[in-house]
């Protein structure tokens, strides 16, 4: 209600989605929710395209690489502060952190945002520039050769 017109998208088929979409149909807003289900690479890069934010506010996610993926299309990221997600999303800065299975806190993290153009602008392209310096190619050969004490190649 506080954001007309957002829709929540769904990607991927885990073994949660049949109970997804029954609560959606009980909430009565199944036709804000769109379960896309399993898609290719080349669909996911669209939805990054078309996409405003990128929530994912796991308990056990190991590095964050989907927020990483999510921050090179320059979506800000919601991500959990009891996983990876606090190693890769910069809060306040790329993102926002919540406290996992606070949902209140998600929703309002959500919410400001989708609610706030500029906040959201500022967020993805500082997302954009945080993927693009920390986690490529040669800042991870950089890192692997220096912790290996190669520093002649870097």
């Amino acid at each position: 209600r506080r954001v007309p017109g957002a829709t929540l998208w769904v990607v991927g088929a885990g073994d949660d989605l049949s109970r997804l979409k029954q609560k959606a149909e009980e909430l009565g807003i199944s036709s804000r929710v769109r379960f896309w289900g399993r898609i290719s690479d080349e669909e996911l890069c669209d939805l990054y395209q078309r996409a405003a934010v990128f929530a994912m506010p796991s308990r056990q996610e190991g590095f964050g690489l989907v927020y990483v993926e999510a921050m090179w299309h320059g979506l800000p990221c919601i991500g959990s502060d009891a996983d990876a997600a606090r190693e890769v999303i910069s809060a306040g800065q790329t993102g926002l952190l919540v406290p996992y299975d606070d949902r209140p806190a998600l929703c309002e993290a959500m919410i400001r945002i989708l609610a706030e153009p500029d906040y959201q602008n500022q967020l993805g392209e500082a997302a954009t520039l945080r993927a693009r310096e920390y986690f490529c190619y040669e800042r991870f050969k950089k890192d692997v050769l220096s912790a290996l004490g190669i520093v002649n190649e870097i």
